[in-house]
C-alpha cells in the first residue's frame, strides 16, 4: 500500500509513428502494437478516474473503493486528508490536486465518451487487427474533436503538442499491405471530418447574418437558413455542400 498518487505516462509519438509504420509494410510490430495499446488504456482509464474525483468521487489507490467528499471551487472542502473506510489508504489533499496539476489539463473539459468507448472495447479486443482499429478510430476521434472544438484530447495521452498531433494524423502510414480496414475506416473518418468542417463554415456565415440559435441546427437547418436570410449571396456557399447533402427544390 503505498500514499502516493502516481498517473499513467503518455505514449511517446514516435512509439506511434513506428507502430503504423510496421503495418503499412505487412509486419505489424505485435511487442509495439501491445505497448502502445495498454498505454493508451492505461491514460484513459486514468482520465476517467481524474473525471469522477472532479465531481467529488476520489477512487482508492489500493482497493478501489469511492472516497466521497464535497468539492469547493475545485478543492475537496471538508478534510485535509483522503481516506478509504474500507482497506486505509490514505493521501493529503494537496498532494492529490498537486498530482492532478502534474498532468496535462484533460478534466472535466474533455469529452469523456471518447476515453470511456476505447477503455471498455479495448480488453474486448482479440486480434491484433482489432487492437490497431481501435487505436486508429481513437486518434481519428481526436482529430475530429480538435479540429471542431479546438481542445487537443490526444495531447492528455500522447507525448506531443496540438499541431504535433495533427501533423501525426495527417502523416499516419498507410499501405496496400495495411492491416484489412484500416485504409476504409480512414477514408470514413476524412468524410466525416469533411463535414464537420463545412458546419463550422456555415456556422461562421449564420453568425455574421445574425441568425440566432445556431448552436442548435443541424447543418441543413443552417443552410436553409442562410438561403433565406441571404438569398442573393448564397450561391458562394453551396460549394462547402458535400455531395449527398438533401437540398430543398
Amino acid at each position: 500500500m503505498t500514499n502516493k498518487v502516481q498517473w499513467a505516462r503518455r505514449v511517446p509519438l514516435y512509439k506511434v509513428r513506428l507502430l503504423y509504420e510496421s503495418d503499412s509494410k505487412g509486419i505489424l510490430d505485435e511487442d509495439l502494437l501491445t505497448e502502445v495499446g495498454y498505454g493508451i488504456y492505461a491514460c484513459c482509464q486514468d482520465l476517467l478516474e481524474r473525471a469522477v474525483a472532479a465531481r467529488g468521487r476520489v477512487k482508492c489507490r489500493n482497493c478501489d473503493n469511492i472516497i466521497i467528499r464535497p468539492l469547493i471551487n475545485g478543492r475537496f472542502a471538508d478534510s485535509n486528508i483522503l481516506r478509504c473506510s474500507l482497506c486505509g489508504w490514505e493521501v493529503a489533499c494537496k498532494d492529490y490536486h498537486e498530482s492532478l496539476l502534474r498532468k496535462r489539463p484533460a478534466l472535466p473539459y474533455e469529452p469523456e465518451e471518447i476515453f470511456k468507448e476505447f477503455a471498455k472495447q479495448w480488453p474486448l479486443a482479440s486480434s491484433s487487427r482489432e487492437k490497431l482499429l481501435l487505436i486508429d478510430r481513437l486518434i481519428h476521434e481526436w482529430h475530429i474533436h480538435y479540429i471542431t472544438v479546438g481542445w487537443p484530447l490526444g495531447t492528455s495521452v500522447i507525448q506531443a503538442t496540438a499541431r504535433q498531433m495533427v501533423d501525426l494524423l495527417e502523416g499516419l502510414a498507410y499501405g496496400p499491405d495495411s492491416s484489412k480496414g484500416l485504409e476504409q475506416t480512414r477514408m470514413v473518418w476524412m468524410t466525416r471530418l469533411k463535414a464537420r468542417r463545412s458546419k463550422l463554415d456555415f456556422k461562421e456565415a449564420a453568425r455574421e447574418l445574425g441568425i440566432d440559435g445556431i448552436n442548435r441546427m443541424r447543418k441543413q437547418d443552417l443552410i436553409d437558413a442562410i438561403e433565406r436570410v441571404d438569398p442573393q449571396d448564397f450561391k458562394p456557399w453551396q460549394d462547402l455542400i458535400d455531395v449527398g447533402t438533401p437540398r430543398k427544390s
